[in-house]
């Protein structure tokens, strides 16, 4: 096993600048900062020795996840993927609701004096915003049903998340909005506000907090990184990441696991995604995918628009494309779902405000949640795609450009450390 992590801030490197070196230490231990992440070098030329043969010869099942016309190849970790039941049908379609302000009242989801996102069954609600917040904790506010905040606590038990969420004493009434009946009935039902605090940073006094950087809180989140149960100021690794995928055609899901990196994660799902040989080649191979091309191979392999993370899980974005800024990424977990609404968790670097530098890496209070749906199609107004890719797209494009990549990120049991 490795030895504890003694300081987060050793194991990040610099964000001056997007294409700053990263030392063998850095590739084989350390998540990266959010936004400028996803510097395209090679395993292999940083640290030969921890970079194994590419690919592995292909197999019936591995040749599931080969795109079409690539030669059958896939990652070697994929040969040995753990297979998930297969489900019995596609990728679900998840909705949200903008409730705006003017339209509030009594037992209409009035009480936060914001715009709202109402999970389209009514379960669960969050505050408005396009994009992410800039330097405010006013986004932190989570409305859902009993069921909604119980289902969220089991899995961050399960997964061993740094993260509890519990049922507090705030309230929002409001009928759901996918049904008109319940309207015109005038019934209703009622959310309570989530206490949700990081037990991690919670031992040093400040479980209000997260860390500050992107890859930090999700791998925080989702148990992968721990404080030392006799020294909270010192990480350790407990669980390793897995990019999770699934097949189109037969709906079966197939894990990755890639030990801590989520960098790595990434790399494999744009590779996959283009049968390229190296992270370089799959960069030039994704940008140069046609609009249909790129549909169908995240339709394929459950990127993009159809990457749908479960509790305890999260999404992951790398730049792509002419615009945007060159090796971005941003790391998103989910919190809660209700049918198909998500809502996430997150931070990033560009909150500053407010920031501390303990020890134990740079940590932040303007941590904020938001609602993510699916495309969303309507008969008499354009279609409104509500995903995390699609938002990116029209709302961070200077970031992420206009073919940003989007994955599935997990956490599963640790491999056995030879």
């Amino acid at each position: 096993m490795k030895s504890p992590v003694s300081s987060l801030k050793d194991r990040q490197s610099s964000t001056n600048s997007p294409h700053r070196e990263a030392s063998s230490t850095a590739i084989a231990l350390a998540p990266p900062q959010c936004g400028l992440d996803f510097v395209d070098r090679e395993l292999s030329a940083v640290n030969p020795a921890a970079a194994p043969a590419r690919y592995s010869p292909p197999t019936d099942s591995a040749t599931r996840f080969a795109p079409r016309g690539s030669r059958g190849a896939v990652p070697p970790s994929a040969s040995s993927a753990r297979p998930l039941p297969l489900s019995t049908g596609g990728p679900v379609i998840q909705r949200y609701t903008k409730i705006p302000v003017a339209q509030q009242k009594p037992n209409y989801w009035q009480g936060l004096n914001a715009d709202l996102r109402v999970s389209d069954d009514g379960n669960m609600a969050v505050k408005h915003v396009n994009g992410v917040p800039d330097n405010t904790n006013a986004y932190q506010e989570f409305f859902a049903t009993p069921a909604v905040l119980r289902q969220s606590a089991q899995v961050l038990q399960a997964i061993d998340s740094a993260f509890t969420i519990t049922q507090g004493q705030g309230t929002l009434v409001g009928p759901p909005p996918n049904s008109r009946l319940a309207w015109l009935l005038g019934r209703t039902q009622t959310l309570y506000e989530a206490d949700i605090s990081n037990q991690d940073l919670a031992r040093s006094g400040q479980g209000d907090y997260t860390f500050n950087a992107c890859s930090a809180n999700m791998s925080n989140f989702i148990g992968v990184l721990r404080t030392l149960p006799l020294d909270p100021q010192r990480l350790e690794q407990r669980r390793d990441l897995i990019l999770k995928l699934h097949g189109a055609f037969n709906f079966e899901q197939r894990e990755i696991n890639v030990g801590e990196e989520l960098t790595k994660a990434m790399r494999e799902a744009r590779q996959i995604a283009t049968g390229a040989n190296t992270s370089g080649e799959a960069k030039t191979a994704y940008n140069a995918l046609s609009h249909w091309m790129r549909q169908w191979v995240s339709w394929r392999y459950g990127l993009n628009a159809s990457a749908l993370p479960d509790i305890g899980e999260g999404w992951g974005i790398m730049q792509g494309g002419k615009k945007g800024q060159p090796s971005y990424g941003h790391y998103a977990p989910v919190i809660a779902q209700s049918d198909h609404d998500r809502v996430t968790l997150e931070n990033d670097v560009s909150q500053r405000t407010g920031s501390r530098s303990p020890k134990i890496g740079t940590i932040n209070p303007n941590w904020y949640m938001r609602m993510f749906g699916p495309v969303k199609k309507h008969w008499f107004s354009a279609t409104e795609d509500q995903s995390f890719y699609g938002e990116a797209l029209r709302f961070e494009e200077d970031d992420f450009g206009e073919n940003p990549l989007v994955a599935r990120i997990g956490s599963t049991q640790r491999r056995q450390q030879n």
